[in-house]
C-alpha cells in the first residue's frame, strides 16, 4: 500500500502541470488569432477572445463613463463587436486632476492575460478632436502585469485633428519596444462640459515583409501597404 501514495502524489502533480500547460497554451493560442501586418481591433468577436475593459472611477457631479441619467457604464462598448459603438467619458467641470480619465483593454484568459510582442503597434480609434480641443492631451501607454512598460506616446488635439478617418474618427497609438498585456488611453482635458469617445483598441502584429533591393531595381515604386508590410499611421506634429 505504501507504494501507491507516491504514485498518487505524482499523478496529482502531473494533472496540475498539465492544467498549467493547457492554460499557457490557451493564452498563446489567443495571440495566434491576431493576423500579421494589419490593423486588428481588440474586441470580442464571438470566438474565444475574452477582452475586458477597465476605466478610471466616476466622480459624482464631475465626470462619468455612464450613460446619461443611468448607472450603466458605456465602457463595454469599447470591446464589443460593433466598431461604431463608442465608450464615452463626460467631464462636467474642470477641477485640476479630476479632468483626467483613462480606459484600458486586456484579454483575460484562464492561463493569464495574453502577452503581445514588443515591436507591435498598439493604439485606439477615438472620436476626432474639435477646434476647442487643440490644447488637450491624449496619452497611450502599455503595461505588463501591474507595471508600466515604459512605452508611452502623448499627442495633442492639433495632431489628432489632422489624423482623421471616415466617420469623424482618429487613430492614436505607438510602436512598442517591449512585451505588454494591457493598453491604456488617458485623456487630460482643459475645458468645461466636454466628452471623449473611444471606439476600440487595435493592434498591428508585425510579420515578415518582402525585401526591396534598391540597387538592382532603381526607381521602382513599391507600395508600402498593410498585409504586405507592417505599415501604420502615426500622428504627430513638427516644429513649435
Amino acid at each position: 500500500m505504501r507504494c501507491i501514495k507516491p504514485f498518487r502524489k505524482l499523478f496529482k502533480y502531473t494533472l496540475l502541470y498539465g492544467a498549467l500547460l493547457l492554460c499557457t497554451l490557451n493564452a498563446s493560442a489567443q495571440l495566434s488569432t491576431i493576423p500579421f501586418n494589419k490593423y486588428e481591433p481588440l474586441v470580442n468577436n464571438g470566438g474565444t477572445r475574452n477582452f475586458e475593459v477597465n476605466t478610471s472611477a466616476n466622480v459624482p457631479l464631475v465626470s462619468t463613463w455612464n450613460i446619461p441619467l443611468s448607472f450603466n457604464s458605456t465602457a463595454p462598448r469599447a470591446i464589443d463587436s460593433d466598431l461604431n459603438n463608442a465608450a464615452v467619458w463626460r467631464s462636467l467641470v474642470t477641477l485640476g486632476s479630476l479632468t483626467s480619465a483613462f480606459l484600458e483593454v486586456y484579454d483575460d484568459q484562464p492561463g493569464g492575460r495574453v502577452v503581445y510582442p514588443g515591436g507591435s503597434y498598439v493604439g485606439f480609434v477615438i472620436e476626432k478632436f474639435g477646434v476647442a480641443d487643440l490644447r488637450n492631451k491624449v496619452t497611450v501607454s502599455t503595461y505588463l502585469g501591474s507595471n508600466p512598460t515604459g512605452d508611452s506616446y502623448e499627442v495633442d488635439g492639433a495632431a489628432l485633428e489632422l489624423s482623421v478617418l471616415s466617420g469623424g474618427m482618429s487613430k492614436v497609438g505607438l510602436v512598442t519596444t517591449t512585451n505588454f498585456d494591457r493598453v491604456r488611453i488617458t485623456f487630460n482635458v482643459i475645458g468645461v462640459a466636454t466628452s471623449r469617445s473611444v471606439y476600440y483598441a487595435e493592434i498591428v502584429r508585425p510579420g515578415t515583409a518582402p525585401s526591396v533591393d534598391c540597387a538592382t531595381s532603381p526607381n521602382q515604386l513599391v507600395p508600402v501597404i498593410q498585409e504586405s508590410f507592417p505599415a501604420i499611421v502615426k500622428t504627430g506634429t513638427i516644429g513649435a
